[in-house]
């Protein structure tokens, strides 16, 4: 979606397909590593998909806003933030990956 923003596309589809594309990963990915995240605490799996939830939803909140504040004529704030969130969930897979098991 940024590369699509800084080649200069402007059809709504430059920005909704990628979107879709990582959208589809992201569904995909997120309950396996939820459940997998809750298998070793099944007494209080409850609890800690509920705070789980309550932080995404916090942080997509708060980075929403620095994003609604940023936008301007140009999308590229939104697919910038929105590919970094991308990197930084795969630095912390390959984080994880390296240290193996707690």
């Amino acid at each position: 979606m940024a590369a699509a923003i800084v080649m200069g596309a402007t059809s709504p589809a430059a920005l909704a397909l990628p979107m879709a594309v990582y959208l589809c990963g992201l569904g995909l990915a997120m309950p396996q590593s939820m459940a997998g995240a809750l298998t070793p605490f099944p007494e209080r799996a409850g609890a800690a998909s509920s705070l789980l939830g309550f932080l995404q939803q916090a942080t997509a909140s708060a980075i929403g806003i620095v994003v609604g504040q940023m936008l301007g004529a140009s999308a590229l704030p939104l697919a910038a933030v929105i590919a970094a969130m991308g990197v930084l969930a795969l630095a912390l897979a390959l984080y994880k990956r390296a240290i193996g098991p707690v």
